[in-house]
C-alpha cells in the first residue's frame, strides 16, 4: 500500500510541475506572471459520447483541476489539467495566439499520463469554456476563486471522438 501511495504522490507531484512548467527555460514569476487554481469539476454531459463512455468518462464524472491563468502570455500560457479518480492526468495548453488564454474559443494541445506512467500520443483540439472568477468577473492577478461553466474540450484525456460539451467547476487559488 504505501509504495502504491509513493507512486500516486509522484504522478501528482510530476503532474503538477508539468502544468506549472518549471522544466521551462525561461523564468515566470507567480503572482506577476500567472497564477495557479485548484479545485473539482464534474461533466454533465449526458449521456457522453461512446469514444468517451470506452474510457470510463460518463455523466456526473468527477475530476480535480488545476487551472494556470495566464496573465503575461508573452511568458507563459493558459494550462488546465485534470485528475481522475484513478489518478490519470490530461492536460491542455492554450495555443490561440496572440492572448494564449483557455477562456473562450481555443485551440490546444494537449499530454495525458496514465496511472501506469504511460504516456500516449497526444491528440490537438478545440476547447470553448467560460473561465471567470467567482463573482462573474474577468479573471485578474487578484481573483481568489474562479469557475469553468458550459466547458466543451474536444478529444478529452486524448481519446478521438470523446468531445466533452457540458463540464463545469470551480477552483480556489493556490498560495505560494
Amino acid at each position: 500500500m504505501s509504495s502504491r501511495l509513493n507512486c500516486l504522490a509522484a504522478l501528482v507531484c510530476s503532474a503538477i510541475a508539468g502544468l506549472l512548467g518549471t522544466s521551462s527555460v525561461s523564468a515566470q514569476t507567480y503572482g506577476t506572471d500567472y497564477l495557479s487554481f485548484r479545485g473539482e469539476g464534474i461533466i454533465l454531459d449526458n449521456p457522453t459520447t461512446a469514444a468517451c463512455q470506452s474510457i470510463g468518462i460518463n455523466f456526473n464524472s468527477n475530476f480535480s483541476v488545476i487551472y494556470r491563468f495566464a496573465a503575461n502570455p508573452a511568458a507563459i500560457a493558459d494550462a488546465l489539467m485534470f485528475v481522475s479518480g484513478n489518478s490519470s492526468t490530461f492536460r491542455i495548453v492554450s495555443t490561440q495566439s496572440p492572448g494564449f488564454s483557455l477562456n473562450g474559443a481555443s485551440t490546444f494541445n494537449s499530454n495525458t499520463q496514465n496511472r501506469f506512467g504511460d504516456i500516449p500520443t497526444p491528440l490537438n483540439g478545440t476547447s470553448n469554456i467560460t473561465i471567470m472568477a467567482g463573482n462573474n468577473t474577468a479573471v485578474s492577478l487578484g481573483t481568489g476563486n474562479i469557475k469553468f461553466v458550459n466547458g466543451q474540450i474536444t478529444n478529452f484525456f486524448n481519446k478521438s471522438g470523446c468531445d466533452i460539451t457540458n463540464f463545469h467547476g470551480a477552483a480556489v487559488a493556490i498560495p505560494q
